[in-house]
């Protein structure tokens, strides 16, 4: 019961300034990495609802540089917005929306806990495109109502980037890439749903097709699937459920939330059945990406005091059918957070099995029992506009030499008023047998980091009636001397 052990007499913290402070405790960023960019571009669309007119245009200079452009434009009803990346190749992403029901171009789609599409918090709805090289359903959606019913449906014909072996697909990338070959994909779904006060209860439809076999035989280039979904709240208590049948084979994800004064906490169960995950599916469990699988998690937080704050959460995931498997293999985490008005600081530990984190990097020896991640952060207004900050992270292999584990500490110094912000720091890191992926401000929404290294950083940003100009360069002060700048210039109307 390690897991258990180590929720009970372990404790964390986060930072202002921090990349690493994530919302979701119990997330690991290797396993989630390829949402990131997708995360990226929605805040930057968030950002732009208040605004008829708005767009953003960042300039990346570095080895392989690279121009990233977001716009929105609204009237009457009528909303068209996309995004465009150029470099050495261009991709991009469009979508019209006529009186939020219907869309045509690139579009997202949340709805129930995420088996068939993206996980929904509430009914489900179309979202806006993604990130410029992400690929997303392209073509016509509909999202009518009538009283208390409402249909979703949509119909994609796409180009998707793929790897072919031997004419069949090995390989198909979320990712636009311009060195590969290519498969057409067809997807049709529609779903009804009824939606009373308090709840919404519903089923789906849903149909895939390539113009491609696929190298691995239990995938196949056809694929139907049949949806039941619902979420309800009812007082303090939240409640989802989605059941998929796939082939005869039934899958399920349930969820429990309950807030009561000062206490919080969220129980998700998770049971996987031989089962393809559909196209543009979220990941169907938190520590794997694999079928046959059950999992299990917790987490809680409770306000100790005014500005103290702790959470805690475990995640438990085992394959299906194999004795000769772990009973389970865990993730356990535990963060304590004090904020005021002139001071941020939290420490978080976690806890991961080596086989959890094996399944995406061959550096990671199963046999370890134990990888442990340490962090900490502070900052703090020195005096009027005036702040300090700092945060560091350690990651250590059980039973395994030094060299083996990972460091990682940023220190920076800064000034801000109502329209200027600046920033001057420097970050440190030591990772020579594994790459560290930490979140961070950039389009993709992170950075992986190896090797030993040190680098001096500086930010600077000044707020317009009208928009908002940034700055950030960051200098390696070890070879290769890695340099790069970034430049931000966002205007709305």
């Amino acid at each position: 019961m390690k897991w258990l052990v180590s929720l009970l007499l372990c404790f964390g913290i986060a930072y202002a300034y921090a990349l690493e402070s994530s919302p979701d405790l119990i997330s690991l960023p290797e396993l989630l990495y390829e949402e990131g960019a997708d995360n990226a571009s929605d805040e930057i669309y968030q950002s732009f609802k208040p605004f008829h007119i708005a767009g953003k245009m960042s300039v990346y200079l570095r080895d392989e540089s690279y121009l990233l452009t977001h716009l929105l434009f609204k009237q009457e009803g009528i909303v068209i917005s996309g995004g465009i990346k150029s470099g050495e190749w261009q991709s991009g992403n469009l979508q019209a929306k006529f009186y939020d029901r219907v869309i045509m171009g690139n579009f997202r789609t949340e709805l129930g806990e995420g088996l068939v599409f993206a996980r929904a918090k509430t009914a489900p709805r179309l979202l806006n495109p993604p990130h410029p090289q992400s690929f997303a359903p392209q073509g016509l959606a509909l999202n009518l109502a009538y009283k208390n019913w409402s249909m979703l449906a949509i119909a994609s014909v796409l180009e998707r980037d793929v790897k072919i072996t031997e004419e069949k697909i090995s390989a198909m990338p979320l990712g636009k890439r311009e060195y590969l070959s290519q498969s057409k994909e067809k997807i049709g779904s529609a779903a009804l749903w009824y939606a009373g006060d308090q709840y919404h209860l519903g089923a789906l439809l849903y149909q895939q097709r390539y113009d491609r076999a696929f190298v691995k035989a239990e995938q196949d280039s056809f694929l139907q699937v049949g949806s039941f979904f619902g979420r309800a709240a009812l007082g303090t208590h939240k409640f989802g459920l989605e059941s998929a049948l796939q082939k005869g084979k039934a899958s399920l994800k349930a969820e429990w939330e309950m807030q009561s004064g000062s206490f919080w906490q969220r129980w998700r169960y998770g049971y996987i059945d031989k089962y393809q995950r559909p196209a543009y599916a979220a990941r169907a469990l938190r520590l794997s990406s694999l079928d046959e699988r059950e999992e299990i998690s917790a987490e809680a937080s409770v306000q100790l005091i005014p500005n103290l704050k702790l959470e805690a959460g475990a995640v438990l995931c085992r394959r299906l059918g194999l004795l000769t498997d772990p009973d389970w293999l865990s993730q356990s985490s535990i963060r304590l957070c004090y904020r005021d008005k002139d001071s941020f600081l939290m420490a978080s530990l976690k806890l991961i099995d080596r086989q959890i984190l094996s399944a995406i990097d061959s550096s990671y020896v199963s046999s370890i029992p134990l990888h442990y991640r340490f962090q900490i952060g502070a900052s703090q207004e020195i005096k009027e506009f005036w702040e300090i900050a700092f945060s560091a992270r350690y990651h250590y292999q059980e039973k395994a030499a030094a060299f083996s584990s990972g460091s990682w500490w940023q220190h920076s110094f800064g000034y801000h008023n109502e329209r200027w912000k600046l920033l001057l720091g420097y970050t440190i890191w030591n990772s020579a047998n594994f790459k560290m992926i930490v979140p961070n401000d950039s389009d993709l929404g992170y950075e992986s980091l190896g090797s030993n290294a040190i680098r001096i950083e500086g930010k600077a940003a000044y707020k317009l009636t009208f928009g908002k100009i940034e700055a950030s360069m960051r200098q390696g002060l070890k070879e290769p001397y890695a340099s790069s700048i970034d430049l931000h210039f966002s205007l709305h109307r």
